[in-house]
């Protein structure tokens, strides 16, 4: 096969991998905002921030991390009609794993924790990833194909930029409305229930 051609092969499947890589984190963030039309720009934020670069931070303290995890589970009302898993990477690894279905399925908090663990240890954040889906969000702003203000988006991922990527709670709206409940995990790790 002459060179030309296998070069504009690879550059073909490049372009078509982009685009499809593209198309899932557009669903990934138009599944979420169906899903939770009260979010916020900080709430955008933690969702790409979570997608790229996991849990590690809350990881630090393995007791208090699970101690945390049982107090929480302790608190919440089981509910079926939560979904377990929300895919919030657009690849599908990253996962929230919503605590009150987990407790509805009577889940073991001992499976979860490793899973947190295993993910925490084996988790490949990338900042380079998480700065381009902010890039994609402010696109998607620009493109009115999310509800903020094109420049309301690009000041706050600027702020976040400036302080160097720090994780960030929901926005009050997002926790008065939704009282999330989660844990972030691999997929590949979601305990068997």
């Amino acid at each position: 096969m002459p060179k030309r051609k296998i070069i504009s092969l690879v550059a073909a499947w490049f372009i078509a991998s982009c685009a499809n890589e593209q198309s899932a984190f557009r669903a990934v963030i138009t599944a979420q905002l169906q899903r939770h039309p009260a979010m916020q720009i900080e709430d955008l934020y933690k969702l790409v921030y979570q997608a790229a670069l996991g849990n590690e931070h809350l990881m630090t303290d393995s007791t208090m991390v699970h101690d945390y995890l049982i107090q929480e589970l302790e608190s919440v009302q089981a509910d079926s009609s939560e979904p377990l898993l929300e895919e919030i990477s657009p690849d599908g690894a990253v996962v929230r794993l919503n605590l009150r279905p987990f407790k509805a399925r009577h889940g073991e908090h001992r499976a979860l924790f490793q899973a947190m663990m295993q993910t925490a240890r084996t988790f490949q954040k990338s900042q380079e990833q998480l700065e381009q889906h902010l890039h994609d969000l402010e696109k998607m702003a620009a493109a009115s194909a999310i509800p903020f203000e094109a420049d309301a988006v690009q000041s706050f991922f600027h702020e976040m930029r400036e302080k160097e990527y720090p994780a960030v709670h929901h926005s009050d709206a997002y926790a008065e409305k939704y009282s999330p409940a989660y844990r972030i995990i691999l997929k590949k790790y979601v305990p068997q229930m």
